[in-house]
């Protein structure tokens, strides 16, 4: 198997639990529940037991993806907790569900390798439970020193890709081009604001309507999913300040939408720009939302 399979998580030494730390890495695997295997490592910064940082699973594969951590350290017991909470970035084609791991890790030493181990759990953006399995991480730095003190010329090229693992990643500066179509003196009184968690009730006499949806704020990066009486209608979408056309039928006496925020972007809440024209009736909504905290839009006929 490729060594690249074997690294995973960030820690830190089993004698410095209680010592704070910044930018220590760990890397190694994850191992699902039914024997799948991926490559994930963890960068965290400690201070006084609070754990930030940030997570990347599949490592140069083809679903990459770059998560926010947040977590503790508890030195006497000599363990690290974690949650996944943001994403940052992501090579997954749209359309596949990400999975937010939350995990409780023991710390050990072996053969002067701090090793952490112990179970995990995948949640979904809606809290529904979406994976298990077990992970297994070693110190980047005890690793290094071990392949420092070997014959390197004889695996040059998985050295190679191991310092790409432990590499600290380069701040990619931001060069894209953001193109608004937006609508010209809408009164801000006009704009109905539906808070993280809330509903917003439209009555009606049609059978359909056509909504369109945008970021009309900084487009950073919000991607939502929107559930028509929990079906799906737009999945894993990025919001960009061009208009996202959906037209939906209205055949109940009531149909519920439900938004949820995949990411917040990097200016949190996610903040969805909707037009709803339902008839002659037109109407302006900012929907809030936040990672586990949806907000509804419900259409009650007359």
């Amino acid at each position: 198997m490729n060594r690249i399979l074997l690294l995973i998580l960030l820690l830190i030494p089993v004698a410095s639990l209680n010592a704070q730390v910044s930018n220590v890495v760990f890397i190694g695997s994850i191992n699902l529940k039914g024997g799948d295997l991926y490559s994930y490592k963890i960068q965290v910064h400690d201070s006084d037991g609070v754990l930030t940082g940030y997570s990347v699973t599949d490592v140069m594969g083809p679903n990459e993806t770059k998560t926010l951590i947040k977590g503790s350290i508890n030195g006497n017991k000599k363990q690290l907790k974690f949650k996944e909470t943001k994403v940052v970035s992501t090579k997954a084609k749209t359309g596949i569900s990400l999975c937010f791991i939350s995990a409780s890790l023991k710390a050990s030493s072996k053969k002067g390798t701090t090793i952490l181990q112990g179970p995990f759990t995948g949640y979904t953006e809606t809290g529904a439970e979406c994976a298990t399995g077990n992970m297994l991480l070693v110190s980047a730095v005890d690793v290094m020193d071990k392949l420092m003190k070997t014959d390197l010329k004889k695996d040059t090229n998985v050295t190679k890709n191991m310092m790409k693992v432990m590499a600290p990643e380069p701040v990619e500066e931001k060069k894209e081009t953001v193109v608004y179509q937006v609508e010209d003196g809408i009164p801000d009184a006009k704009i109905a604001k539906v808070g993280v968690g809330m509903t917003k009730e439209i009555t009606h006499s049609s059978s359909r309507a056509k909504i369109q949806v945008w970021d009309a704020r900084t487009v950073d990066g919000d991607v939502i999913t929107i559930l028509q009486n929990d079906k799906v209608i737009l999945e894993n979408y990025r919001l960009t300040g061009i208009y996202k056309d959906l037209t939906i039928d209205l055949n109940n006496s009531t149909e519920t939408l439900k938004v949820i925020a995949v990411t917040e972007g990097t200016e949190p809440l996610n903040t969805a720009r909707m037009k709803v024209t339902v008839g002659n009736d037109v109407q302006y909504i900012d929907m809030s939302t936040t990672i586990g905290k949806p907000s509804w839009l419900v259409f009650k006929k007359k």
